[in-house]
């Protein structure tokens, strides 16, 4: 019987490769079951919305409602050759209008 022991015996090398299948199933484990960040989001605030009256190059009417600032901003978007595009609310914020803006002549603000 000295012999079975023997074979019950795990060797180095053995015991290495288990442990590490072990932690590696143990990693998956835990990167697969997710956390949940508890740091505060700091959300960012639209831009005040400002009434005013669009006047375009053509004889149209001008276009009367909101826009969140009177320069560029992250909804703005600017194409190559200068032409931008913005956006016109109502007061819900809803979008009323998106116009170029090398079509505006002026942009009153009414109060």
């Amino acid at each position: 019987m000295p012999g079975a022991e023997k074979e019950r015996q795990m060797s180095p090398n053995m015991f290495k490769w288990r442990f590490f299948a072990a932690v590696i199933v143990l990693l998956i484990v835990l990167g697969s079951a997710g956390c949940k960040s508890s740091l505060p989001v700091k959300k960012e605030e639209p831009a005040p919305m400002v009434r005013v009256e669009v006047h375009f190059t053509s004889d149209s009417e001008p276009l009367v409602g909101f826009m969140r600032s009177l320069e560029m901003d992250k909804e703005g978007m600017i194409m190559q050759g200068g032409s931008s595009f913005y956006k016109l609310y109502d007061e819900q914020g809803n979008v009323l209008a998106i116009f170029n803006y090398s079509r505006v002549e002026y942009i009153k603000v009414l109060y």
